[in-house]
């Protein structure tokens, strides 16, 4: 939660922040965070900053994807859910609407810091599209370690054939209204 010393408190009730969660049968499955750069930066600046500096000085736009969460137990127990990693049936919706968010914003780049030792994690964004940006580095206000990966929006639109949350989110972009945005 955001109770308490949570180090992203301050940038996820930032008014540049976008917050979507997923529901399936009015039970909540997942949330997810898109903190898009300002003045005050985005948590990885703590240890990327000279990534996204160099996109800044590129006069390119970006968001950081943050407190990407799904809760498995729900999903197991009320659909039916088969863990695969590279599976986004589950957090379809989430992905579907931070594209749709990305192109309303008109932002060129996502990125998102995980665990270099998730093998899991790491799978399943690069199965979306996203790529490793930069080295491992330590972030010591987890006391862990980070690897960048950054998804080129561009990139991804120029595919001949990108994934079904693209295809579906550029379809509806004009006519459905966002899952929930805070």
């Amino acid at each position: 939660g955001l109770s308490g010393d949570n180090p992203f408190k301050s940038y996820i009730l930032s008014p540049y922040t976008r917050t979507f969660t997923g529901y399936a049968d009015n039970k909540l499955f997942g949330t997810v965070s898109m903190i898009i750069d300002s003045e005050k930066g985005v948590p990885m600046d703590e240890i990327y900053s000279d990534i996204l500096n160099k996109i800044r000085a590129d006069h390119k736009k970006f968001a950081e994807v943050s407190q990407f969460a799904v809760d498995e137990t729900v999903l197991k127990k009320d659909f039916h859910y088969v863990h695969s990693n590279r599976s986004i049936l589950t957090i379809y919706p989430l992905l579907k609407e931070i594209i749709k968010q990305t192109l309303s914003e008109k932002l060129d780049y996502l990125f998102i810091a995980i665990n270099p030792d998730k093998k899991e994690q790491r799978d399943f964004y690069e199965g979306i599209g996203f790529q490793v940006a930069a080295e491992v580095r330590s972030y010591s206000k987890f006391n862990a370690l980070a690897i960048p990966y950054v998804l080129d929006i561009q990139a991804l639109l120029k595919m001949e054939h990108p994934p079904k949350y693209v295809r579906d989110a550029l379809k509806k972009i004009s006519t459905e209204k966002p899952i929930t945005v805070n």
